[in-house]
């Protein structure tokens, strides 16, 4: 029976021995478990931050995006204006001009028939006068086209100045606006 017994043991140290390598080995693998989790942890975290970074990041573009549209807008709003200034101002100019050919063309009808006679002596003084005012009139109409244009030079839109831009709008080529014409 001693044998049996002692074989028993050597059993059972056997068993001990085995139990005791698989509980190492389930420390070390719940070790390794345990260093990854914080390893992820820790990688989870720095991803977080970089996402909140980004987000910020994302926000600023988006506000200075936003303030780029506004400028945009309000420079539009500005050519519009001045554009209806150039347009009218022009149209000004060539009535003005108009004006001033018309009474030049009465001027010299009434030059022809005048002959002696007071009261046609008296319009074509007037006429005179008028002729002056409307000369005026033109040449300040045409300084203030052209202080339009130069203005209008100023303002880029996709690397065409608002002038050109103008100019192709309204059919035209890009022409100085020359003094007492």
């Amino acid at each position: 029976m001693h044998v049996l017994q002692e074989s028993l043991e050597k059993e059972i140290e056997s068993k001990r021995d085995g139990f005791r390598k698989e509980q190492s080995e389930a420390q070390k693998k719940l070790d390794d478990t345990i260093a990854e989790n914080q390893k992820l942890q820790s990688e989870t975290t720095d991803l977080r931050l970089k996402n909140s970074e980004l987000r910020l990041e994302y926000y600023e573009n988006v506000d200075k995006l936003t303030d780029k549209q506004k400028e945009i807008e309000a420079a539009q709003k500005e050519a519009d204006k001045w554009m209806m200034i150039s347009d009218t101002a022009k149209w000004q100019a060539e009535r003005a001009e108009f004006e001033l050919e018309e009474a030049e063309r009465l001027k010299k009808e009434l030059l022809g028939a005048v002959d002696g006679d007071d009261y046609l002596k008296e319009q074509v003084i007037e006429l005179r006068y008028q002729n002056q005012i409307l000369r005026e009139e033109n040449r300040s109409l045409k300084d203030k086209l052209e202080k339009a244009y130069e203005f209008m030079k100023q303002f880029v839109i996709g690397g065409i100045s608002l002038l050109e831009k103008f100019m192709e709008w309204i059919g035209e080529k890009v022409k100085d606006v020359g003094r007492g014409r």
